[in-house]
């Protein structure tokens, strides 16, 4: 973004210049000025410019998503996880015992689905446990987050089995913002 402004700021001030005027400009700072210069050739030349560097602000800000992940990746990636989420059925995560300190009982879950969703490796996204079985989504570097929250409904089966167990089917929903 930082290019963006950049570019724009040094579009204002050629255009300034190619409307004020360069010699006009020069004289009012005090400079010398060679009365033989073509000041309607010099505004010509800084009119092109400040063009050329509208342009440019113009296409950096078009492609800025292109190098990086934005709001509206997240946003899909978070969709896409939670409908891959919604209906899953894995076996019991109670059988595993209590999860570790600062990870939820459906992290492996959330992370495998939000990198199946996420559109390209080259842009990773992360879901982190926040309280519960809430995860904030976001980007490696923590900007755009939006919450999934997971709840499941336990339903033993044991038929024809040795060892009964149980399968939790997981109901997913998301919303925009951190958890």
């Amino acid at each position: 973004m930082g290019h963006v402004i950049f570019f724009g700021v040094c579009a204002l001030v050629l255009v300034t210049v190619a409307i004020v005027g360069f010699t006009r400009l020069l004289t009012a700072m005090g400079f010398p000025v060679n009365p033989d210069l073509n000041d309607a050739g010099l505004r010509a030349v800084f009119a092109g410019v400040a063009v050329c560097m509208s342009i440019g602000a113009y296409e950096s800000g078009k492609f800025e998503g292109m190098f990086g992940v934005d709001r509206r990746e997240v946003r899909e990636t978070t969709e896409a996880a939670t409908r891959a989420l919604d209906g899953r059925s894995i076996l019991d995560s109670r059988l595993e015992g209590e999860p570790p300190v600062g990870q939820g009982r459906y992290r492996s879950a959330v992370w495998s689905a939000v990198r199946e969703a996420t559109p390209s490796m080259n842009r990773p996204m992360d879901a982190d446990h926040t309280d519960r079985e809430r995860y904030t989504v976001t980007t490696d570097d923590g900007k755009h987050p939006h919450c999934i929250t997971v709840t499941s409904e336990i339903v033993r089966v044991e038929e024809d089995t040795i060892v009964p167990y149980a399968l939790e089917y997981l109901t997913a929903s998301w919303e925009n913002g951190p958890c």
